[in-house]
């Protein structure tokens, strides 16, 4: 569901290495109750695991809702944050092909959404904008994203994270003018970054002045 220790150290929380709650995952299996309950388990990058429990209100009929969390998270240096129930007011809006879509609406900032964050040190879950909230990509260096490109063009034909690997081979139920079409551009994607990574090596041999 979420965790810790995406991106680098220091600077403003990101929305990986943040918790978080989305709406779909807390009504999924569960748009014709009214009422229920439940438990999200969340690791933390160093190992140990929290716990949020939540229990849902509905009234369609109104287009409003509420929720109620408590979360019990562990601390790295020991110990647990524990913090006392608070309540998240929801709201529905209709859909042109009907039903509702139902929101969270923020306790930080009062804005809907759909998904609600707890970065590092905050004591409720709020909006990405009320924590402002980037991405761990935002954070890379060009050659970093560089790196994750091709990782995730590897994957796509069932690599792996490893990008010296050697390109897999085709999976039986791809065409080979799809495979052949991800070779490429795994090839491609890898030219910046060795280019980058030699640079990188350079600077390092070069005597210190």
């Amino acid at each position: 569901m979420g965790g810790l220790g995406s991106g680098r150290s220091g600077g403003r929380p990101t929305v990986e290495s943040s918790l978080h709650l989305t709406m779909s995952t807390l009504l999924t299996g569960r748009r014709d109750r009214h009422e229920w309950g439940g438990c999200l388990e969340y690791s933390r990058s160093y190992g140990s695991t929290g716990r949020v429990e939540y229990a849902i209100r509905l009234d369609p009929e109104k287009r409003i809702g509420r929720l109620v969390v408590r979360h019990s998270l562990p601390l790295p240096w020991g110990g647990v944050d524990a913090v006392e129930p608070y309540g998240i007011e929801l709201e529905a809006t209709p859909q042109p092909l009907g039903g509702l879509r139902w929101w969270f609406v923020c306790p930080v900032s009062q804005r809907r959404c759909r998904r609600l964050f707890l970065p590092y040190g905050a004591r409720k879950f709020g909006a990405r904008q009320a924590y402002q909230l980037g991405y761990a990509s935002q954070r890379m260096s060009p050659r970093d994203k560089g790196i994750e490109r091709v990782r995730k063009l590897q994957k796509r034909i069932g690599g792996g994270d490893n990008i010296l690997a050697p390109i897999p081979p085709k999976p039986k139920w791809m065409r080979w003018r799809t495979y052949d079409r991800h070779v490429t551009m795994i090839e491609e994607a890898h030219r910046p970054v060795l280019a980058a990574s030699m640079a990188a090596i350079e600077r390092l041999g070069r005597p210190q002045r």
